[in-house]
C-alpha cells in the first residue's frame, strides 16, 4: 500500500478526531415528508422578530418525523427568561430527558433578536459569536433578505476561557413565502423562512440550511415546523451529515 495514502488517511482520522464536537461521523439528512407540505405561495405578510422569537415562560412539543411521514419521538422546546425579558434562553429536551440537548440564550437589539451564545450538550461544544448573531431581524421582509458575517469561537461548555477552534460565519436568511403546513388532524398557513449558515473553523466547514414555518397563532413559541440539515467537510473532503423535521403537537 503506499505510504503516502496511509499518512493522509491518518491525517484525515486526526483532524476528524480534533473536531469531534462539530459531527458525529453521521451520514443521513431530514425526510422529505411531502405529505406535510402543500403549494408554496407568495406572500405581502412580513414576520417581526418578536412574534418569530417570543421571550415569555412557555414551551411546545414536536414530533420528530422519521423516512415513513410518521413520528418516531418528540421534543420539547421551552422558554425561560432570565433577565425581566432582555435575555431569554430556550431548551430542547428530547423525550423523557431532564437536561437539554441544546440551549439557546437570546436578547434583543434595536429591535433584532440576536443570539448570544449556544450549548451543544451533545456535541460538547459552546459557541459565542461577534457580535451577536442576528437570528431574525426586526422585520423580515419578502424579497429582502437579511445578511450577516460574524466571528465565531467555540468552547468546552464547563470551561470558557480555553479555546478549541476559532473561525468566521456568514449567514442569510430569507422570507420565502407562505405555505400549508399539515400538524395532525390540522393545515396551518404559516410564513417560511429559510436560513443559511456557511462557517469556517479550520480545518472544517460547516454548511446548515434550517427552515422554519412561523404560525404565531398556532405555535406559543412562533413556529410550527422546522427542517435542519447540515453537512461537514474537513479539507475538502465530505465527512458527515445530518438532519431532522420537526412538526408541531399540539
Amino acid at each position: 500500500m503506499n505510504p503516502a495514502r496511509i499518512t493522509r488517511h491518518s491525517m484525515l482520522c486526526i483532524l476528524a478526531t480534533l473536531i469531534a464536537t462539530l459531527t458525529g461521523c453521521s451520514h443521513y439528512s431530514s425526510p422529505s415528508a411531502e405529505g406535510v407540505f402543500g403549494a408554496s405561495t407568495t406572500t405581502s405578510e412580513s414576520l417581526r422578530a418578536k412574534d418569530a422569537y417570543p421571550n415569555s415562560k412557555r414551551s411546545a412539543r414536536f414530533a420528530v418525523i422519521g423516512s415513513g411521514d410518521d413520528a418516531k419521538g418528540w421534543v420539547e422546546v421551552s422558554i425561560t427568561p432570565v433577565s425581566e425579558g432582555d435575555r431569554w434562553e430556550v431548551a430542547y429536551r428530547k423525550k423523557n430527558a431532564n437536561d437539554p440537548f441544546r440551549l439557546d440564550v437570546y436578547s434583543i437589539h434595536d429591535g433584532d433578536v440576536v443570539m448570544i451564545e449556544t450549548t451543544e450538550y451533545d456535541r460538547d461544544a459552546l459557541t459565542t459569536y461577534d457580535p451577536p448573531l442576528i437570528v431574525m431581524p426586526g422585520r423580515l421582509r419578502p424579497g429582502s433578505p437579511f445578511e450577516q458575517k460574524v466571528a465565531m469561537t467555540v468552547h468546552p461548555p464547563k470551561d470558557r476561557s480555553a479555546v478549541r477552534r476559532k473561525g468566521e460565519a456568514h449567514q442569510r436568511i430569507e422570507l420565502i413565502g407562505q405555505q400549508v403546513v399539515k400538524t395532525g388532524s390540522d393545515s396551518i398557513e404559516a410564513l417560511h423562512v429559510k436560513c443559511e449558515f456557511n462557517a469556517k473553523l479550520s480545518p472544517a466547514e460547516v454548511a446548515t440550511v434550517t427552515e422554519r414555518w412561523y404560525s404565531t397563532e398556532h405555535s406559543p413559541v412562533g413556529f410550527i415546523a422546522e427542517r435542519y440539515d447540515e453537512s461537514l467537510k474537513i479539507m475538502g473532503v465530505p465527512s458527515s451529515s445530518r438532519g431532522h423535521l420537526w412538526l408541531l403537537r399540539p
